[in-house]
């Protein structure tokens, strides 16, 4: 919850409510989780919907998406979105949240999605994710290992128009491994 969401709900101004989030966070019944951000100990957010919070404007994509969309069989051990502003990696006690620049012209293909029962975030669409995770992993220098993935969810006329965008090594990289 937001400072402002906390002045509204004690009827306090927002000083005020600074004030008592702090005290509250003494007395562990709220934790701070970014800048004016407290989670409510009694209704914790998950790491999912703390993504598109603290690093607006991004999405969960690359290993999370892949994973969330059953390309790959792997879990993530932390929560990897892709966003307009700088790249980050944000520890908090829910788990890790890693943040990866992607250029404006890049920045599309997501939606909201209901990634469990009332929790609602920013997720890439599966033709997407598959493509940031090639995009952004070869740009870090990594190997790409397409033949580990399931292309049974990817909807091939939509991958082949997202893939149009991206740098032609990306495109490379999908025509070598099909």
């Amino acid at each position: 919850m937001s400072l402002t969401s906390l002045a509204q709900l004690l009827d306090l101004p927002v000083v005020s409510a600074r004030v008592a989030a702090g005290r509250l966070e003494k007395k562990n019944v709220l934790s701070r989780v970014g800048p004016g951000l407290y989670a409510n100990h009694m209704a914790d957010p998950s790491l999912e919907q703390l993504a598109s919070l603290l690093g607006p404007p991004s999405y969960l994509s690359l290993e999370w998406a892949l994973a969330y969309h059953g390309i790959s069989t792997q879990k993530p051990s932390e929560a990897t979105c892709v966003t307009l502003g700088r790249p980050r990696r944000i520890q908090i006690t829910l788990g890790t949240l890693s943040y990866f620049h992607l250029s404006k012209s890049l920045f599309f293909g997501f939606r909201k999605e209901t990634v469990r029962p009332g929790i609602e975030t920013w997720v890439a669409e599966p033709e997407k994710a598959l493509l940031d995770w090639i995009y952004l992993r070869r740009r870090a220098g990594e190997a790409i290992a397409l033949d580990e993935l399931d292309h049974r969810p990817l909807r091939p006329a939509i991958l082949k128009r997202y893939q149009q965008v991206f740098p032609s090594f990306v495109q490379k990289i999908l025509t070598e491994e099909a």
